[in-house]
């Protein structure tokens, strides 16, 4: 195919043979660098490009684009079909990745195959031949710049392949070329310096991207490590320096990884670099490990403030703090673990919101760096908005901050409040049990939609916006199925607000809650119809909440109790029939009084036996299930279900009397469900 494209373009132009030649080497060329420019890197400066090498590794004067492979190798042949199709016009760029059109994919697939195995071979035996030499007398006295522009573009190619053993050999080369580094034949010279430096921040990038924060650790701790080794064992004259930027990496991720002692590990880095390399942290080294003094797991706010305190008493790191630490020690207040500290809640918002005054302070002070930025305000709202709603007081400090902002925001538009702020502070009322809080949340949504009219596009309302209003009015099931439609109706005109299920959870609950009883059942099923239609996958929420509707359908009309009885019997088989979902013993509760309230004689207690077996093969039976069923049923239709055969010993008998399996999983169920409510 390419002698047909050359012909076809000579005959075209009317060219000479000499110029078809001509033609031809520069079609070449393109193809060479087509084909081999995603894969290597540029040439690197002070290398010889003038001369052109016929075999892998002959000749380390060869450019990057060159290197690895012959100029009649596969690589050329590949990618000169896919080329001279796009030159003729008759493959696309689109196709060019699938390897050409569909008619030739077979054979362009094999011969793109060929060529990827014929070059990992070479970087195979390269890596080889490196690692097996590494350490020995031959290797060090060989060890030149070509040599080390080698082993930089193999790396390069095992990063590009973005497969795990390619990674492996990357660092297994860069700690090759390391240990080795400072036995060359003359010192290296800055750009070669450079160049390494380079590549060992660009494997660690990659590193960062794709790894977890514990394994990237790892590496980047095992090249720093080896570089250390070198200062100690060779002294000054060591060419290879580690960058602050590889330093502050390994500790950004050790503070991530959630060591159980991540903060040793990044005083005792922070304290080798100042040794090995008298290197200063910086800003970034000092709120990362304030950053990991936040995520300890008790009192890691308290020891974030502290350690804060220690860098502003000492001089020489008082001008290392910034926004960026104060904002890390907020965020740390504003999310403190309040299962352990319940009564400290208020005292942690008090905590976040002095440290946001004190900001201000030191900036009208002149300490430009300190000045608040919105993220501050919108942390130190969060702070209040994650308090229970006994708090009376912290919904209102909420919006007085918000109000502030408002202000602040006239001056500086920097500080104009976002769909983040207001969302923290709707989400404060929401939680408040202060009369008329759900028209708080309300008013917000409204004034976050004019805003979004008048310009402010940081304000366009979206599904969180929608269903933090839905949840206040949880006891309002006509508002929330009006915000329902309002989003349903935003949706079709672009507005991201279309509901999840966690929308349609909160509504559900509107409906259980509200006094609709004429219409609870119907609003119910529409419901669920609108869930299926969205092809939504409910969740264990949805369902209970679907039961809890049938539980508080308060009705004497035969059909409407059938139709409640039917309803909760289905949800409790699709919950059955679901291998991925488990019920909760609320789910039983639910179930139990649907029957308690609609059910009388044998069909009671044909759905209660029912129940009862699924409740205890699910390991769901718990202290309420046994109270429901002894008010749902007679004593001898309980002492059946239970197989007792005293009724004495059945008035006196306490959940812990059963069979540890029948309530072997509640502790679960009750962990995931604090899960999903936080």
């Amino acid at each position: 195919m390419v002698q047909q494209a050359v012909q076809s373009l000579a005959r075209r132009f009317s060219a000479p043979t000499c110029t078809s030649i001509s033609i031809s080497s520069r079609l070449v060329r393109v193809r060479q660098r087509i084909s081999l420019e995603r894969v290597l890197s540029s040439t690197p400066r002070g290398i010889d490009t003038t001369k052109r090498s016929t075999t892998a590794f002959e000749n380390h004067q060869l450019p990057l684009h060159f290197r690895f492979h012959s100029s009649s190798t596969a690589i050329q042949k590949s990618n000169s079909n896919v080329s001279d199709g796009i030159l003729s016009g008759r493959v696309s760029p689109d196709d060019k990745r699938r390897g050409g059109k569909s008619g030739n994919r077979s054979i362009n697939s094999r011969r793109r195959d060929d060529t990827g195995r014929s070059t990992m071979k070479d970087m195979e035996a390269f890596t080889i031949k490196i690692l097996q030499n590494q350490g020995s007398e031959s290797r060090s006295t060989r060890m030149a710049p070509q040599s080390v522009y080698k082993i930089i573009s193999c790396v390069r190619y095992w990063i590009s392949t973005r497969m795990p053993k390619g990674m492996e050999n990357a660092r297994q080369l860069l700690l090759s070329l390391l240990n080795d580094f400072n036995n060359m034949e003359s010192s290296p010279n800055e750009q070669l310096c450079s160049d390494v430096t380079l590549i060992l921040e660009h494997f660690i990038l990659h590193v960062r991207k794709h790894e977890r924060p514990d394994e990237l650790a790892s590496v980047v701790l095992d090249l720093i490590e080896c570089l250390e080794k070198q200062r100690q064992n060779n002294g000054p004259t060591i060419a290879i320096k580690p960058t602050l930027k590889m330093y502050n990496i390994a500790i950004d991720a050790i503070a991530k990884s959630r060591r159980r002692d991540s903060i040793k590990e990044i005083e005792d880095i922070i304290e080798r670099m100042e040794t090995y390399f008298a290197m200063s942290p910086d800003s970034t080294s000092y709120n990362t490990l304030l950053y990991a003094f936040s995520q300890q797991t008790r009192n890691g706010a308290a020891k974030c403030e502290a350690f804060l305190r220690e860098l502003q008493d000492n001089p020489e790191t008082r001008k290392y703090v910034d926004v960026i630490s104060y904002n890390v020690v907020m965020n740390a207040w504003s999310k403190t673990d309040y299962a352990w500290a319940k009564n400290n809640a208020h005292h942690a918002a008090h905590q976040a919101e002095g440290l946001l005054r004190e900001m201000q302070n030191e900036f009208s002070k002149g300490r430009l760096q300190l000045k608040p930025t919105l993220v501050s305000f919108t942390t130190v709202i969060d702070a209040w908005s994650r308090i229970s709603s006994k708090d009376l007081e912290a919904a209102q400090r909420a919006e007085d901050i918000l109000d502030l902002l408002d202000e602040l925001s006239e001056i500086d538009n920097d500080l104009r409040p976002n769909a983040f702020t207001f969302h923290a502070v709707m989400n404060a009322w929401s939680k408040s049990s202060l009369p008329n809080s759900a028209k708080k949340v309300q008013n917000l949504l409204d004034k976050m939609i004019d805003r979004f009219h008048a310009g402010n596009h940081s304000l366009k309302p979206g599904k969180i916006s929608f269903s933090i209003a839905i949840k206040a009015w949880a006891e309002n099931s006509t508002q929330a199925l009006q915000l329902l439609e309002q989003m349903q109706i935003l949706s079709r005109k672009g507005y991201n607000t279309t509901p999840d299920i966690g929308t349609f959870n909160w509504v559900l609950r509107a409906i259980a809650n509200g006094n609709d009883e004429a219409d609870k059942l119907s609003q119910l099923e529409m419901i669920l119809n609108q869930i299926e239609s969205l092809n939504l996958q409910p969740d264990l929420n949805t369902y209970n909440n679907v039961l809890r509707c049938c539980v508080t359908t308060r009705t004497n009309d035969s059909k409407t109790k059938q139709k409640a009885v039917r309803i909760a019997t289905e949800t409790l088989l699709r919950i059955q029939k679901n291998p991925q979902m488990v019920p909760d013993p609320f789910t039983f509760n639910f179930f139990i009084k649907v029957c308690d309230r609609h059910t009388t004689g044998g069909e009671k207690l044909k759905l209660v036996k029912v129940a009862f077996q699924y409740c205890i093969e699910s390991g769901q039976f718990s202290s309420p299930v046994l109270s429901l069923m002894k008010n749902a049923l007679t004593p001898q239709e309980l002492l059946d279900i239970l197989r007792i055969d005293d009724a004495h010993t059945l008035q006196s008998m306490k959940i812990e009397d059963f069979p540890v399996e029948w309530r072997s999983g509640v502790n679960n169920s009750n962990n995931d469900r604090s899960r999903r409510s936080k």
